[in-house]
């Protein structure tokens, strides 16, 4: 398995950064309360580097698209995949006068998790654990003094999925793990928590 310091070595040119955008019809149609939809448009971000593909998207205006390919990418393309604070940095730059909220900020969160996952592909580790390194040995990637790590599974694993996984965040440092099953079940979110892993796993039920 590669170490972690393989970057030290050698820099990963990013290739190009793929964007594409789709709209999902619901089914049925959907509502939190305050609004209802029948669509969901999914921006996808996809940047390659050193035979690597990342992947990061949010959900957003189909706009969202145009604004990463014309703003965004530009910036990425040829610059070195292991410097994500560098990355970071010169977006956040980039987009000083579009403003950081709503639609930017999305296209920046989408940015940002392709190229963490991109780097983590470069290592030949899981996502988690490389946030979870970062958090726990202070690496020059991390997001800050102290970082956390949260899950928001968005009622999307049945019981015995989400009691699994539970135990692999904690391993990973997550410190945070929203809705692991459907907010209507009542008494699968009870079983989570619990018996759910103790400790560093805080639950939201």
């Amino acid at each position: 398995m590669p170490s972690s310091t393989r970057h030290d070595s050698a820099a990963a040119p990013i290739e190009r950064v793929d964007v594409s955008a789709y709209t999902v019809p619901t089914d049925p149609p959907e509502s939190d309360g305050t609004f209802a939809w029948t669509s969901t448009t999914l921006l996808l971000v996809e940047p390659v580097a050193g035979g690597q593909r990342g992947l990061g998207y949010t959900y957003a205006a189909m706009a969202g698209a145009a604004m990463i390919r014309d703003l965004l990418v530009p910036l990425l393309v040829s610059e070195d995949a292991w410097d994500l604070p560098a990355r970071m940095a010169s977006l956040l730059r980039r987009v000083r006068n579009a403003g950081s909220r709503g639609l930017v900020a999305r296209a920046l969160s989408a940015v940002d998790t392709a190229l963490w996952d991109l780097k983590a592909k470069l290592l030949g580790v899981p996502l988690a654990r490389l946030f979870g390194q970062a958090r726990v040995r202070g690496a020059r990637e991390a997001l800050g003094p102290g970082p956390a790590l949260f899950v928001d599974a968005n009622g999307a694993y049945t019981v015995k999925q989400a009691l699994a996984l539970a135990r692999d965040f904690r391993e990973a440092g997550v410190s945070w793990f929203e809705e692991p099953v459907s907010s209507d079940d009542l008494a699968g979110l009870r079983l989570v928590r619990d018996r759910g892993p103790a400790g560093r796993v805080s639950w939201r039920a």
